[in-house]
């Protein structure tokens, strides 16, 4: 959890609109997507993001984040 809120922190400072729809897909997401990414992406956020804005947009399952991660 401590590296969830370590990760994410700086986002939730940004533009007010950005900022909102960060939060929105976030907390879309499930909690075994996130920990894939902070596994893979914890000194790289950004990069845990676009993967996060995927999975919503796309409707990616753990396996398919994963599969898309080793490209």
């Amino acid at each position: 959890m401590k590296n969830f809120y370590c990760m994410y922190l700086p986002y939730t400072e940004i533009g007010q609109q950005v900022a909102d729809q960060l939060e929105k897909d976030i907390f879309s997401t499930p909690w075994g997507h996130h920990m894939l990414l902070i596994d893979k992406f914890l000194t790289e956020p950004q990069k845990a993001l676009f993967y996060i804005h995927q999975t919503v947009v796309n409707g990616w399952t753990r396996l398919c984040m994963s599969d898309k991660e080793k490209l």
